[in-house]
Parts: structure tokens; sequence; C-alpha cells
């Protein structure tokens, strides 16, 4: 089951060379935890993740193996998910199995990682190493006998030669599936005799090359490890996009639970770690205690993850002083993974995110986009705005008028559709740094539509109330670049990320987005009056106007709307557009041969501007209504798509 010291001796040649290399290639490399030792029943090697090297396996279910003795067990394979060949199943209470490790004397070991399923009974497992007992853990029960867990168990650091042992103390005990061995990378944390809390781990996705989750470090049971005063504020390398695999996560906090200042929990890799400091800030860190990312909640006592799936931080009266805004979504956890993300997990998706981004923009990831080019304003602020100043909206969406742009569903049924309609470019509407729920939602948009001709950007909204410094537009375009721009399924024109610009009507405005950009953007500024008389010129002008059925500005911008009637309004200022004069109008934007060919809008059901499906105009499970066939079938592309639905 474990290395030979030969064989170990080969291998560590074999990373030392790789960290070499990687060494070259990078200016920053942590490797704190080595993967030493895996046990489990398969048969053959992977790389595995991360600091993980290698993954060896054995073939035998029938028997444990040289390096390991199984007392009143057997080793079998009559459940699914395990990742070997099998897995030991424990007959009755006071069965064993056993593991003989041998770590090199240069390196030593104290986390040990166990991959179980206990079926409907929670199974209480005492830990023994060298004949001593270190402790007991309640293995909590899963699903069922083919849902499996992980639990970490950490112990006092060694190495050389010892035994690890696994007993029942009270009824035939869990199924063990895989062990792991770790390099000592934290502060020991001898576990005790009562039980550390366990919780379920998300699901992975189905390519994952290993199905397993991380180990959990609850704050209750690590609660003072680290109290030292932040380090420099360090931005660690990020990993390249797309990843091959899921980082493995720690959970943080499930529904109901609370973090208290001083305590933090760790990533399975030990290099990141999220908590709450003794002032009350929420805060990540990094390698080398390099703050990532805080809350400023200082003065806060408790940090909640509800039920509801919101997370807040509250002060001593009680009172919220920071959240996440993410409530209406119930069993909701918050979790800290390998890429040095702390999120909300919800329906095996992040719906809100903080830390290091997937990627770094260090040149165009796609090729730069050619007009005449078809565009889409897109709202992923559901199901916040459902009600306008109290008013329900009018229509009925297809997809339910509460759907949420949180759901991974939602998500894939929108990019679809919007590749379907012959989107090239979707233009979310954004409100500024850390609003909405944007890292999240927007990512995830992103990221569904690597597969697809649909590209992304947004629409800057604040410029519309506010005439900010370039200075401050900066910031905020230094934010989506580091958020967003790098990603394969951002837009790019003339080799520069594309923006569009919500603003009123000043000569000032192209001249403070000229000296914000710095020509390392593609600006699209909204007209007025006058605009072309102005010194400073943008890359390029649109107009917005979905209270009319067509808004062509010559030479700039063409766009239909199939109305106009808000919900807190008593009539439509548009009244929606029939199917032949929308499909009239849609020809006329495609022979126009405008550079933007714009929708206004995709979803914007607060005022009543939406082409999505919706029941109001011949949407159902099987239709996507009069608008997107329209769009469908008059198009500028030369591809062709045959006709389907999104909506079931």
């Amino acid at each position: 089951f474990f290395f030979s010291k030969q064989n170990l001796k080969y291998f560590e040649k074999l990373v030392i060379g790789c960290i070499l290399l990687h060494s070259l290639m990078s200016s920053f490399l942590y490797v704190k935890l080595l993967f030493l030792t895996v046990v489990t029943l398969s048969s053959h090697a992977v790389l595995a993740h991360d600091n993980r090297l290698f993954n060896f396996h054995f073939n035998a279910f029938d028997a444990a193996g040289p390096n390991a003795e199984c007392h009143q067990c057997n080793i079998r394979n009559h459940h699914t998910g395990f990742t070997g060949a099998g897995f030991a199943d424990f007959e009755r209470k006071g069965a064993w199995i056993e593991f003989t490790v041998d770590v090199p004397e240069t390196k030593t070991t104290n986390l040990l990682l166990v991959r179980y399923s206990a079926g409907n009974s929670d199974r209480p497992v005492d830990v023994i190493i060298d004949g001593q007992p270190i402790g007991s853990l309640m293995f909590l029960k899963t699903e069922n006998w083919n849902a499996w867990m992980n639990e970490m168990i950490p112990f006092e650091s060694r190495n050389g030669s010892f035994k690890v042992r696994l007993e029942a103390n009270e009824s035939s005990g869990p199924n063990i599936d895989m062990i792991l061995l770790f390099e000592s990378a934290l502060p020991t944390q001898v576990i005790t005799s009562s039980p550390l809390p366990q919780v379920p781990n998300p699901p992975l996705s189905p390519q994952s090359p290993l199905p397993l989750a991380p180990p959990k470090n609850s704050p209750s049971t690590m609660p003072n490890l680290i109290t030292s005063p932040p380090g420099p504020t360090i931005k660690p390398v990020a990993p390249t996009y797309p990843p091959t695999e899921i980082p493995l996560y720690s959970v943080i906090l499930e529904p109901g639970k609370s973090l208290q200042p001083g305590a933090y929990t760790y990533s399975p890799s030990g290099k990141y770690k999220f908590g709450m400091a003794e002032n009350g800030d929420l805060r990540l860190y990094g390698p080398n205690n390099a703050l990532i990312w805080q809350a400023f909640t200082e003065g806060a006592v408790r940090a909640y993850m509800q039920q509801d799936g919101n997370f807040l931080t509250r002060l001593p009266n009680k009172k919220s002083n920071w959240k996440t805004a993410t409530s209406r979504n119930p069993g909701a956890k918050l979790i800290l993974d390998d890429s040095g993300q702390a999120a909300i997990w919800h329906k095996n998706t992040k719906i809100w995110l903080a830390g290091i981004p997937s990627g770094e923009y260090d040149e165009p990831p796609n090729s730069s986009l050619e007009y005449p080019l078809r565009g889409a304003f897109y709202y992923a602020w559901y199901p916040e705005t459902w009600t306008v100043n109290g008013k329900r909206v009018f229509f009925r969406p297809v997809l339910g008028n509460d759907y949420s742009n949180n759901d991974p569903v939602v998500q894939q049924a929108h990019v679809d559709a919007l590749d379907y309609i012959h989107v090239d470019v979707a233009i979310a509407s954004w409100w500024g740094i850390d609003q909405k729920l944007d890292r999240a939602r927007i990512t995830n948009l992103l990221d569904k539509s690597v597969a697809t001709n649909v590209k992304w950007s947004v629409y800057h909204e604040m410029e519309r109330h506010e005439n900010n410094s370039p200075e401050i537009i900066r910031e905020d375009l230094s934010y989506l670049k580091k958020w967003f721009t790098w990603h394969p399924s951002w837009a790019h024109i003339d080799g520069r990320p594309v923006i569009f610009v919500y603003n009123e009507g000043s000569c000032g405005v192209p001249k403070r987005w000229n000296e914000a950009s710095n020509s390392e953007w593609y600006v699209v500024l909204k007209t007025f009056p006058g605009y072309k008389y102005c010194e400073f010129q943008p890359d390029h002008w649109h107009e917005y106007g979905p209270a009319y059925d067509v808004v062509h500005v010559k030479g700039q911008s063409f766009a239909v709307s199939p109305g106009f009637w808000r919900a807190d309004m008593q009539n439509p200022r548009l009244s929606r557009v029939s199917e032949s004069v929308f499909r009239e109008n849609v020809r006329e934007m495609v022979e126009s041969n405008e550079d933007w060919q714009l929708i206004t809008t995709f979803n914007e059901w607060g005022e009543g501007t939406a082409v999505e499906s919706a029941y109001d105009w011949g949407g159902s499970e099987r239709n996507n209504g009069i608008y997107m066939e329209a769009l469908h079938d008059i198009h500028h592309r030369d591809d062709k798509v045959e006709h389907r639905s999104f909506w079931t």
C-alpha cells in the first residue's frame, strides 16, 4: 500500500526536478504540503491534484496487501463510488485495519485523511498510532453505502516507520476507501476523545479525476492556531485557466454554524486560511501570512452561516455590519478551496466568492471579434429584482418569475439561449465593485460560455449617476481585469477587452474614460446630443432605448426592443411588438450592417423589455417564443443552428 524506500527515493528525485522546473517558470512558489503516502485499492498511478504529486493504487480487492493488516474485516467491492478496486468492510465491533507507514527521516507527517462511507448510522472509530490511542472519531452517517465523505485527523508530527490503526469501537464500523498522509504543514492539533464535527461535502464534477472532497478543519476544533498579525498584502500566483481539476476544499461553516474571533479554517493543502481576526474582521490569508481579502468587519463578535444561505457578521448589539446577501439559498455552506477562494457553495455552484481569481490577464485570451456584432443586454440580478417599487413584474418567463441567477440550470439555459439567437456579446449589467454578487455570477456565466459562440462584457451602470474621476474609473477597470477579462469568454476587439458604459451626456465623459482606460480597453459609450463633436472620442458609440421598437444611430448601432412596461407603471411605454413587426425590425437591423446590432433586452423583466421565452408570447417548455425564434431565424452569421429549446 505504501511507497517502498527505493521507490520513494526515486520519486523524491522526480519531485525535486519538478519543483526546480516550476521555480524557473514562476517568481512565486509555495509548496507547503507534499503528498507522502496514499492507501487505496486500485490499479494504476495518476497525477494527482496540486501538491499531491503522485497517487498509487493497487488492484487487489480480496486482500489488504503486504503493508496492511485487516482484522475481522474484508476487502469488498459490492457498493459503488469507491476510488479503487475495493474498500475495507468492518464486520463487527473490535474489527480493525492497520497500515505500516514509512516516512523518510527528512520529513514528518501530522495529517491523516480517511475517505469513508458509514451508511445510515454514525460509526465511532478509535485512532491508534504505534499502539497508543490518540482519540476517537465519530464517522457520521452518509446518505447511503454508495456515498462517501472525508475526515481529517491531525496528530503529533512523526517520521520513520510506524503503524496507523482504525478500530471500530461500538458498531461494525464504516467502510474505508482511501487513506492519505501529508507532510507536516500546520501546527499540530492532537485530537481528543470528543468527536470532531463532520459534515457532507458538496459533490465534485464528474470530470474530476479524484472523486473525493477534502478534509474539514472546523473552526471549533482549531480555535487559535494562528493569531499573529497579518503580513504584507501579496497576491499569490493564481492558477492558469481553465483548471484541469476542481480544487479540493474544506468546509468552513455548515448552515446554522458560526465563527468567533480567533477561529480559522485551513484549505486542504494548508496554504490558505479563512477566519475571524481577534478584532472581528473576516480575513483570508495566503502563503507567508499574506492578506488576500478582508471584509472590514472590525467590531463584530460573531459570523453566522444562516440556514437561508446568508453569511453575515454581527456586532455586540446583534446588528449586522456585513453580509454576503445570499439569502434564498437554503442549505448553502461556506468553503475554502486550494485555489485560494472562499465561497458560498450551493447546488454545486459558487454563489459568492472572494480571494484569488482563477486566472490572470497577461494577453488577450481569445481572437478579436470582427464587426458586425450582435449584442444583447443581460441582467444577472435575480431573484432580487422580481419586483419594482413593490410591484410584481407583469410577465411570466418559462423558467419562472422567481428564477435565480445563482441557479446553474438557469445560467446554462441563458447561455444556450443567447447562443441560439446568435448573440456575439452578452452585455451584463454591472453596478460596481462587489455588487449584486458580481464575482460569482459573472464568473459562472463566463465558464458556461466557453463551449459556445457567446462572449461577455459588462454595462457600467454607475456612470449615469456619478461623475467619477479617471482614478475611480481606473479602479473599476482594474477590478474587472483582475476578475474577468482574462477569461476566454470575455469579448475582445482590437486585442483589448470590451466594456459598455451607460453614461449621461457631456464631452467630459469620453475625456475621463479615455484617460482612465489609457487605450487598454475598447470603450463603447452611450450617445448624447453633440457626441460627434467632442474633442475626445471613445472606440465606439451605441444607444440604449428600449422604449422604442427601433433605435438606429447611423454609423454606430442599431437596436431593437420587443416592448417596455415597467412593473410599477400603470400603462406600457411601448406595447408588446407583434411577431411580424419584430421580425421586420430584426431584418432591418441585420440589413443595416451596423457594427453593433443590439437587443434591448434579453431579460430585463422589471422593465418588461425581455425577449427571453415567456408564456405571454408563445413560449413553453418546448417553444422559445416569437422573439427568440425571430432572432434565431434572422441573423448576420453564416452558420445554421437547428431549432431547440432550453426551458425544460
